[in-house]
Parts: structure tokens; C-alpha cells; sequence
């Protein structure tokens, strides 16, 4: 649609449904900014601590994941520069319309400038930020199926281990304690309950939830450890590094708690993996506190309906660290 002297409100609604468009694909692109960037930490640390040649592969491949999404970046400002510059001019004309002053030449200009603009806008969307978008999102999938593969090898290492840790020691008895006694202080563990999670900055900890009788059954399944407060040391007080890296993390702590806690299939854990990798709304320590799929599906509907206070299988506190004011 071009401009004339009865058609300026019209024109005018273009130039704002145009202007949501291209926010619109900002907004997407600036996403997948993110996304690739976490990418990239996370092939990083892959690359300088295992030997999978995809690690080096990606890791070659990231600068130019990362220019194309700076190009349509670029592209995307563009088309905003240029169509708010034809609302502007259409905005002049307006005001010579009330002052019954003449516009015509205002309007051929504002109809070439539009024509350019359609042009450019039809090759930069269809052509290419489309191109760039498919490259982008091929490295994604190679991302993301390295990390399949990074942690299946993982966790087929690690349950090798525990089979022949396990044959190495004997079953130890501990005595029950009443599930109504929680600990007051998360840190400081014994022989009672925890319904806190703790996520400490202060301590660079995460202080995770546990029941005393789950704990001595997992005693019994894990004889590396010689009582409850070893137990809890190694498996319940956690490093928050571990979580740093939310995107690895969320991926990772899903996994587990589908193939380790829920014992189903490496498909159910890598599914569940990969659709929580990038729900940013998601603290990955949340999930490392769940016992049990449930207890997740319980706090992700909480989470989605921003009802958080009506979570109660366990609490969640956070120990930020004292902020240092410089003098």
C-alpha cells in the first residue's frame, strides 16, 4: 500500500503493524544471541576437559554462528531506521495536511522511500535472516547433539563406577529418625530431615532437600559411604558452580532425575533434558531438589502460573552474597 492525501491513517497503521514485526524479530534474534552464547561456554568447557573431536569442531564454527546473528541483527536495525524515518515524513505531512499546505512532493518522496523499503524488507526477512536463521539453528541441533552424546558417555562412566564401588563395600544399618524433625539450619546436617532448599552465593553451596528414610535406603544402595552425614556431604550439599552454567545445568539436572532417580530410558531423560535447557524462568537447583518427576511437574505448574507460594514440598531460600561498596 503506498501513501496519499485520504489514505495517511492507513499508511500510518502499516508503518506500526511493520514496526511489531520487526521488534518482534529482534526480540527472537536477541534470543537466539543467548541461546548460541551459552552454546558457546558450554563448548568451551567441553572442548578443554574431554576429546570429543565435535567439541573442536563447534568451537571452530562459533565466531561464524555468531556473526550471522549479528548480521540480522544489523539488518533488523536497518528496517527500523528506515521505516521510522517514512513515519516521520508521514507524520510532516499530516501536519501540512491541517495547515492546508501542500504535500504532494512530501508524498512522492514518502512512496519512494516505502517502495525501497518493501523491497529491502521482503529480501532481508525472506532471503537473508532467513539464511542466516537456518544456519544458526543447524549449529543448535549439532550443540545440542554433542551434549547427548557428551553425557550419555558420561553417565555410562560413571554408572560403570558405582557398579564396582558398589561390590566393594558392605550394607551399613542406620537408625530411623521421625519425619516431623527438620533441621533448623541446612548447614548444619544430622540426623533429621531438611525441607529447605538453600541456594547460598555466600557459601558458594546449594544446600539440597532430603528425607531421613530416603536417605537410608540410598545408604544402602551406595555403600561408598559410611554413614548419613557422609552421605549428605557428597550428594546433598552441592558446588553452585555446578549450576552456573543454567543452560548445561537445567539440561543436566533433568537428565539425572529422569535416568537416575526415575530409572526410565536415556530417550525419556534426553527428551526432558532438552525441553528445560532453555526455560530461563528455571533455577536448575530446583530440579536437582525434586526427587521425583512429580515434585518437578508440581513446581513447573506453580512456576507457570506464578503461584510459587503455593509450592509446598519443600521451601527455597537464597544467601546472597554482601554486596562490597568501593570507597
Amino acid at each position: 500500500m503506498y501513501i496519499n492525501t485520504e489514505s495517511i491513517e492507513q499508511f500510518m497503521e502499516n508503518i506500526e503493524k511493520d514496526l511489531n514485526i520487526i521488534n518482534e524479530y529482534f526480540c527472537i534474534q536477541k534470543q537466539k544471541k543467548a541461546i548460541v552464547f551459552e552454546g558457546y561456554n558450554i563448548i568451551i568447557m567441553n572442548s578443554l576437559k574431554t576429546h570429543l573431536h565435535e567439541w573442536e569442531e563447534l568451537l571452530s564454527q562459533a565466531s561464524d554462528i555468531s556473526k550471522y546473528i549479528d548480521d540480522n541483527l544489523e539488518y533488523l536495525d536497518k528496517l527500523q531506521k528506515d521505516i521510522k524515518e517514512i513515519n516521520d515524513l508521514t507524520l510532516e505531512v499530516q501536519l501540512k495536511k491541517v495547515k492546508n499546505e501542500n504535500h504532494d512532493i512530501l508524498l512522492d518522496e514518502i512512496n519512494n522511500q516505502y517502495k525501497k523499503y518493501q523491497e529491502e524488507k521482503n529480501n532481508i526477512l525472506q532471503n537473508l535472516i532467513l539464511q542466516n536463521t537456518q544456519k544458526i539453528e543447524e549449529f543448535n541441533k549439532k550443540v545440542i547433539c554433542t551434549i547427548k552424546k557428551s553425557i550419555y558417555k558420561e553417565d555410562m562412566f560413571k554408572t560403570t563406577n558405582s557398579l564396582k564401588t558398589n561390590t566393594a563395600y558392605n550394607q551399613t544399618k542406620i537408625k530411623a529418625t521421625p519425619e516431623n524433625e527438620y533441621l533448623e539450619n541446612p548447614k548444619k546436617p544430622s540426623k533429621k530431615s531438611n525441607k529447605t532448599l538453600l541456594i547460598s552465593e555466600k557459601d558458594n553451596k546449594v544446600y539440597l532437600p532430603y528425607l531421613i528414610s530416603d536417605l537410608e535406603k540410598e545408604l544402602k544402595e551406595k555403600k561408598q559411604y559410611s554413614n548419613i552425614e557422609e552421605l549428605i556431604q557428597n550428594e546433598y550439599i552441592l558446588d553452585l558452580d555446578k549450576f552456573k552454567n543454567s543452560m548445561m545445568a537445567r539440561f543436566k539436572q533433568a537428565y539425572n532425575l529422569i535416568k537416575k532417580k526415575e530409572k526410565k530410558s536415556i530417550i525419556n531423560a534426553t527428551e526432558l533434558g532438552l525441553e528445560l535447557m532453555f526455560n530461563y524462568s528455571l533455577n536448575p537447583a530446583i530440579i536437582a531438589a525434586c526427587k521425583n518427576e512429580d515434585e518437578l511437574d508440581i513446581y513447573l505448574d506453580c512456576l507457570e502460573e506464578n503461584e510459587l507460594d503455593s509450592f509446598k514440598i519443600f521451601d527455597v531460600k537464597y544467601e546472597i552474597s554482601p554486596v562490597i561498596k568501593l570507597v
